[in-house]
């Protein structure tokens, strides 16, 4: 799938092209080229988030780390003290339920 990224950013949406530039060698130059979203302080809906690991896949980004929660918020409805969710997190209505997390992770898994 990198491979054909690597096509599509070479593509020439003007005439519909791609150079003949010979031999493409595309590889990473670290182990892991990645992203930080802290909706722990900021918070995200579902779709912006989708929407950051979409355009993570189209420039060759493969670590997301999710800064989920932190001091000043709590915003992840655990299942072991689901309090925390309720009392931690900014407003009620922005928190992330364990099928929004699993959600977020099948996305990205396929992306």
């Amino acid at each position: 799938i990198r491979g054909l990224e690597t096509l599509y950013q070479a593509y020439n949406v003007t005439d519909g092209t791609i150079p003949d530039i010979g031999v493409i060698r595309d590889w990473p130059r670290f182990g892991f080229r990645g992203l930080l979203i802290d909706t722990s302080r900021h918070f995200l809906p579902l779709s912006s988030i989708f929407k950051v690991i979409s355009g993570m896949a189209m420039i060759k980004l493969n670590v997301l780390h999710w800064h989920i929660v932190d001091d000043p918020s709590f915003p992840y409805t655990s299942r072991s003290l689901p309090d925390l969710a309720e009392k931690g997190a900014y407003d009620p209505g922005h928190k992330y339920s364990q099928a929004d997390i699993q959600r977020v992770i099948s996305f990205a898994e396929e992306h």
